[in-house]
């Protein structure tokens, strides 16, 4: 889990740590770590049946919750996804911006952690607060106050509008008034794409050769909708609980609900 690497979030790498145990106690599952499944693979060993957790990547193009189009001008800056920037991290110069227009949680704790660093970071968000996902969970104002503790400059209600040599075009959301903003490098928290290469050959090959043997086919995961840690773990046993069920009884099974006796 790439989360679990930021700061104040080690722990997070339990939900792969324990689900990993859990199979190798197992004697009828067998795990390949650090294999990469192809086609060819799939072809080869003649797999009828195949879960496809391929997971998502960031968009480094601006397109998010508030932009439905491409900033212009990106290719003159230093444009990093979330996981780039850490791997990174050493080697960035600043000021570095954080843009957050998932506005989850994810983009405080990578200004968090790049802060931490010593880096000098500038947090950019289109919404009227810092990750107003998290006022959710009711972190909202601790993740927030951090930030400034820690020196990080917060900019909020403003749009990246387009990029000019190093400088960004901050646009206000209610007024439409551009300010200018010199940058070094830019974190792009903005929207994920799933991974479905492998699921689109797969289906490609079922659909229009007679090579296809496989019976079953289905994205899981963040490959299926980009979400939560959570969300991915509730997919991927729905997935499991689903599987050769009738879909008649898959329905019925979602409408059930618990009839507490008024008596």
């Amino acid at each position: 889990l790439f989360e679990s690497g930021l700061k104040g979030l080690s722990a997070w790498k339990r939900v792969s740590d324990n689900r990993i145990y859990e199979i190798q106690q197992k004697n009828n599952i067998e795990i390949y770590k650090e294999s990469e499944l192809t086609l060819s693979h799939i072809n080869e060993l003649g797999i009828k049946n195949i879960f496809l957790a391929t997971g998502s990547s960031w968009r480094k193009d601006g397109v998010g919750r508030s932009r439905r189009k491409p900033v212009q001008g990106l290719e003159s800056l230093q444009v990093l996804t979330p996981e780039e920037a850490i791997k990174q991290s050493s080697n960035l110069s600043g000021p570095i911006v954080v843009y957050d227009d998932e506005q989850g949680y994810l983009a405080g704790v990578i200004a968090d952690h790049l802060s931490f660093d010593e880096h000098e970071v500038i947090f950019i968000t289109p919404a009227s607060v810092v990750s107003p996902w998290t006022e959710s969970t009711l972190e909202q104002k601790r993740i927030q106050k951090a930030l400034l503790v820690s020196g990080v400059n917060v900019i909020c209600n403003k749009t990246i509008d387009k990029v000019e040599g190093s400088s960004l075009n901050l646009k206000c959301v209610f007024t439409g008034e551009i300010s200018l903003l010199k940058c070094s490098s830019l974190v792009m928290v903005t929207e994920r794409i799933p991974n479905t290469t492998l699921y689109d050959q797969l289906v490609e090959q079922e659909n229009n050769t007679e090579q296809g043997v496989a019976k079953h086919i289905q994205l899981i995961g963040d490959a299926e909708s980009p979400g939560l840690i959570a969300d991915a773990v509730f997919l991927g046993h729905l997935a499991a609980q689903s599987f050769e069920e009738p879909e008649q009884e898959i329905q019925k099974a979602m409408f059930m609900r618990e009839m507490p006796s008024l008596k």
